[in-house]
């Protein structure tokens, strides 16, 4: 592992890790080339990818896996549409992604409890008491004086090597 980090470091390699949004993406276009073609406006990206933010407004969904959590808003929203012939699709993600029955499960049930309180009149307005942030006054001093000693950096210019 070690002398992988090291050639990686040396042929200037990033490897970042795949987020759920990317495994959304994923898996939308795959099950996108199963649907019909007058019904693939009905499986709607942006609807998903809503529903996947209100997901991580929860600190409870960063402990599930990007996959997992991704094909379960996913198969969550084939039920709600009632989508029956997707549903062999999600199937076939889960068994390729190897995301156990019991898992997908679990985090199917997360996710329509968050969508269930996220959707209800309890969101629809939030404690304004609760945004605000409250500091000492000292702390708000410090803070206040800290603003005007920033100094502002010329802009650095980006060039292709």
């Amino acid at each position: 592992m070690r002398m992988e980090k090291i050639v990686l470091e040396k042929v200037c390699w990033k490897v970042k890790a795949t987020t759920a949004f990317q495994f959304l993406q994923l898996y939308y276009s795959l099950l996108q080339e199963n649907v019909p073609h007058e019904r693939k406006s009905s499986l709607n990206f942006e609807r998903l990818e809503a529903q996947l933010k209100a997901c991580y407004c929860r600190i409870i969904f960063s402990k599930a896996k990007p996959s997992v959590l991704a094909l379960s808003i996913i198969a969550l929203e084939i039920q709600a549409q009632k989508y029956i012939e997707l549903t062999e699709g999600v199937e076939r993600l889960q068994k390729h992604s190897k995301i156990s029955g019991r898992d997908l499960t679990f985090w199917q049930e997360l996710v329509s409890k968050c969508l269930a309180e996220y959707s209800s009149n309890k969101c629809a307005k939030p404690n304004v008491q609760k945004l605000k942030w409250i500091v000492s006054g000292r702390t708000a001093r410090q803070l206040r004086h800290s603003y005007y000693r920033i100094t502002h950096l010329p802009t650095i210019p980006e060039t292709v090597p």
